[in-house]
């Protein structure tokens, strides 16, 4: 997996949105806010810039694309580690090690991970966050163990705040909510355990809000709804077809593959 990984990250093709995001975070070093030089009247791309701060010591030193690669490629080598090594023991106890097991694991996270998940895009780290979502949430009720839990609930809380579809990282919590609720009634105080599990996960807040204000989200988002591209959460569909297209607007499939 490391190896195809790796590949990947200097065979792969770049897309506009590499150029886009080094052009938002080369006029960031300059007026220390993460607007779209390109589009949206300079709008900031507030409240969602998780990822800009994470790739932006890189721009600072003048690292070129490959190096740009080097976050979205320990993500996907983390998400790849944390279901085969945490969580794949714990829904099949009895076939985890299996090679066919394994190697259809790597296989299915590959098919989609490779087409969509390179460069600086947010997605591959909304993968690894709902993954590390996922392990902590199966390992912590398996385990009972509360501080697995709060685990979960923190990156739960801090995907959300790398992008609108981080919210699916909550979707593990509410599908294995009853498991969650026996762990914390075996622990005598449950009200109070997801009392403070909703305090971590509110952390995600405050990694949107830190350096911005309310105002400018809201005019961020008006921007962004006016010019587009504007797609509903149900539409999310869309997004892939605008990348993985066979147009070159938007970096189509032929240069991915």
């Amino acid at each position: 997996m490391l190896a195809t990984l790796l590949i990947w990250a200097v065979l792969g093709p770049r897309t506009p949105d590499d150029g886009f995001t080094e052009g938002i975070e080369r006029t960031a070093l300059h007026s220390g806010a993460f607007t779209n030089y390109y589009r949206w009247e300079n709008g900031a791309e507030s409240p969602f810039t998780a990822v800009l701060l994470l790739v932006e010591p890189l721009i600072s030193l003048q690292a070129n694309p490959l190096v740009l690669r080097l976050p979205s490629l320990i993500a996907g080598f983390l998400t790849w580690l944390l279901p085969s090594r945490g969580a794949l023991p714990v829904l099949l106890p009895g076939h985890a090690r299996l090679g066919r097991v394994r190697s259809l694991l790597a296989g299915a996270l590959l098919l989609w991970w490779l087409p969509f998940d390179l460069g600086v895009r947010p997605e591959p780290f909304v993968a690894f966050g709902a993954t590390v979502v996922l392990t902590c949430v199966l390992r912590g009720t398996r385990r009972e163990n509360g501080l697995l839990l709060g685990c979960g609930a923190l990156a739960a809380g801090l995907t959300v705040a790398v992008n609108p579809v981080g919210v699916t990282a909550t979707a593990p919590l509410l599908l294995l909510a009853p498991r969650i609720w026996r762990t914390l009634r075996a622990g005598g105080s449950p009200y109070g355990a997801i009392a403070l599990l909703a305090c971590v996960g509110a952390v995600g807040l405050v990694a949107m809000f830190a350096d911005q204000s309310w105002y400018g989200v809201g005019r961020a988002t008006e921007l962004h709804r006016f010019y587009g591209p504007n797609v509903p959460w149900f539409e999310e569909i869309r997004r892939y077809e605008y990348l993985l297209g066979f147009d070159d607007e938007q970096g189509g499939l032929g240069r991915r593959c």
